[in-house]
């Protein structure tokens, strides 16, 4: 078998990234700014001279025409007492940013923030240091490095406040909604999402609200909504024509993120309005000039046609992908499109070619740190040794598919590969000694006993007995390597329970005729963020092993327990009611309420929260699971709402 569609997570990361710069880099061009003159504006002020009215017309412009706005700029900077000027000097830097990025030059793009926080800490101007840690904070996004990114917008958070700077304040929550979301903490990044919303809502034709539309679509987009996804990206687009703002990137961008959602509806003209999507999105990136959202386009291209079975199209555009990546030293996307063209070449039935390319990408993904992007090198990897019946490497790659999800709590990977590679070579080399162990008795036996052509017949019946005794063994290896698979692949490995893969498999595999009655339950930790920053990573899965242990025991006899999700938990309660689900989940609360959870930095006490669906019938359930899960997500999230360490039912 062979996987021709690349893993969502990655890719969805990508756009997030994508919409994070080209909405951000637009995001001033039409904002009603008297609107906001009840709080510090320096654009504002900016152009209340003539030369920051020149200023901001060249920041408007920058993405059309860099090179003659980079000489109009220079030469507006020759004004007297310019750099003297903090809103020129403002200006002058993020003109410099947006014009390097629209020049496909990130790390000069980068400098160029670089330099005005420099001049901040150098003139002591509050404003424009937060407003430089604000951007540094979406280069560390992009890196991955999001705890340092979000340590940058808190501090960018309160001089925005302390200065009343109502635009930094939106825009910094928004980052910190996007940040919180690469980390699949959804509901977190709900809530910054709304404390944005809260700053722009009342100022109709703001570019962000378009923005922060286009943000929540992808939230949804990751939790596999995809009609919630398209409702929200079809309203970001709304908000973006009000603007009135001309940009190639942005309108490729929606595009993308259009495609991309269509590609998992299931409408009968999904996959035409895929390809029609990703025409305009090329269309509108070769206007833009801009390679970063090229590569995108590309991959999404390249990923098209190769599910459509057109190799030689995905392989054309896989190769001008990876040619552009290596281009502008992108490595996350060098990687994506190393392994798009191996999987094409797997597709061709070229396997030589297809693990040259798969192992390149996963240079690439070791360079980068992508923890996801070897998930999905390591699959592929897995399904090209299991098509060629190699299934000793199938099971290696498999392990390490597995492993990578743990890689940043136990660093055990290389020990565990070369454990599992030394196993081998010892089997190996154990099965070469017998057999010329065995091929040595035979010569010494047809020697000294020629004659005794019975002893013969023994010696071959006990070959024959050692091949079966060897045939045997292997079958027993495999099959036990199979089952081994599939419960890793079903089981979440951090805490045992059973995995988002394992439920949807059970939702639809129930019998119609089954008169059981179901209900759902999702029960998050409250604050677990908290235990995170405070205690560390390794602590905080100490806290979720410990936390998992409590509800197994509790549930084992009333249905099963499934992780989906960072610290939020899926119970399912097969032959229930709502009577008989009450005081359990009340018992499962309160236990967690009171129970001291012991870490290696001491004892901590958390407590949770619980949204419960309705009461629902099997053969309903089948079909619509995804809809009772919905009203558990609901019910969850007014438990949040009203004080957390609450249980809210849907009636």
């Amino acid at each position: 078998m062979i996987a021709l569609t690349m893993k969502k997570t990655h890719t969805i990361q990508l756009f997030l990234i994508l919409f994070f710069f080209s909405l951000t880099l637009s995001a001033s061009q039409q904002t009603n700014y008297k609107a906001l003159e009840s709080g510090f504006s320096p654009i504002t002020i900016l152009t209340t001279t003539a030369v920051g009215k020149q200023l901001f017309k060249l920041y408007q412009n920058a993405e059309n025409g860099p090179a003659e706005i980079f000489l109009a700029l220079e030469k507006v900077s020759k004004t007297p007492d310019f750099f003297e000027n903090p809103y020129y000097q403002f200006a002058y830097y993020r003109i410099h940013h947006k014009l390097e990025l629209s020049r496909g030059q990130p790390i000069k793009s980068e400098n160029a923030i670089k330099q005005l926080l420099k001049y901040g800490l150098d003139n002591n101007i509050a404003w424009i240091i937060a407003e430089a840690q604000m951007w540094q904070a979406t280069f560390h996004a992009k890196r991955s490095e999001n705890d340092i990114g979000l340590k940058l917008l808190d501090k960018a958070i309160i001089t925005a406040k302390q200065k009343n700077y109502l635009r930094l304040l939106g825009r910094s929550y928004n980052a910190r909604a996007i940040m919180l979301s690469f980390q699949d903490k959804h509901y977190l990044a709900q809530q910054e999402y709304l404390k944005a919303l809260e700053v722009f809502k009342n100022y109709p034709g703001d570019p962000y609200l378009s923005k922060i539309s286009s943000n929540i679509a992808v939230i949804f987009t990751d939790m596999e909504l995809w009609q919630k996804a398209q409702e929200y990206n079809n309203q970001a687009i709304k908000y973006y024509q009000e603007t009135n703002i001309k940009s190639a990137h942005q309108l490729a961008a929606f595009h993308i993120n259009a495609a991309y959602i269509e590609k998992h509806l299931t409408d009968d003209d999904s996959a035409a309005k895929q390809k029609f999507h990703l025409d305009l999105a090329l269309k509108y990136t070769k206007e833009s000039g801009i390679i970063r959202v090229l590569t995108l386009v590309e991959i999404e291209l390249s990923e098209y046609w190769l599910n459509n079975q057109e190799f030689e199209l995905s392989l054309s555009f896989a190769q001008k992908c990876l040619f552009n990546a290596i281009k502008i030293k992108d490595l996350d996307s060098s990687g994506e499109c190393s392994l798009l063209e191996g999987q094409v070449y797997m597709a061709l039935e070229k396997f030589d070619k297809a693990e040259t390319f798969l192992l390149n990408s996963l240079d690439y993904f070791d360079q980068s740190d992508s923890i996801i992007s070897h998930h999905n090198a390591y699959e592929q990897l897995f399904y090209l040794h299991k098509t060629q019946h190699n299934f000793e490497q199938a099971l290696k790659f498999k392990e390490l598919f597995h492993q990578t999800k743990i890689k940043h709590l136990f660093n055990t990977r290389n020990d565990k590969i070369n454990h599992l590679e030394q196993k081998y070579a010892v089997q190996s080399k154990q099965q070469k000694i017998t057999l010329l162990s065995t091929e040595n008795q035979l010569k010494s036996a047809k020697l000294a006993q020629q004659s005794l052509r019975e002893q013969l017949w023994l010696l071959c019946l006990l070959l024959a007995l050692i091949a079966f005794y060897y045939l045997i063994r292997r079958h027993i290896k495999l099959k036990s390597s199979n089952t081994q698979l599939y419960h890793q692949s079903h089981h979440d490995a951090l805490t045992g329970l059973f995995n988002r893969r394992y439920f949807e498999e059970y939702m639809n595999t129930l019998p119609l005729d089954d008169n059981k009655t179901y209900i759902l339950a999702i029960i998050d930790i409250d604050y677990f963020k908290r235990v995170n920053d405070t205690y560390g990573h390794d602590i905080g899965d100490e806290v979720l092993c410990h936390f998992a242990s409590i509800l197994a025991e509790n549930i084992k006899h009333h249905g099963f327990v499934t992780r989906w999700g960072g610290e939020e938990f899926v119970i399912t309660f097969s032959q229930s009611n709502l009577e008989n689900v009450k005081p359990l989940l009340s018992i499962i609360k309160d236990t967690i309420q009171n129970t001291k959870i012991k870490t290696a930095k001491g004892n901590l006490s958390i407590t949770a929260s619980i949204g419960v669906s309705a009461t629902i019938k099997a053969k309903s359930l089948k079909n619509q699971w995804s809809i009772a899960i919905k009203d558990a997500d609901k019910a969850l999230y007014k438990a949040k709402k009203s004080g957390r360490n609450h249980i809210v039912y849907t009636y």
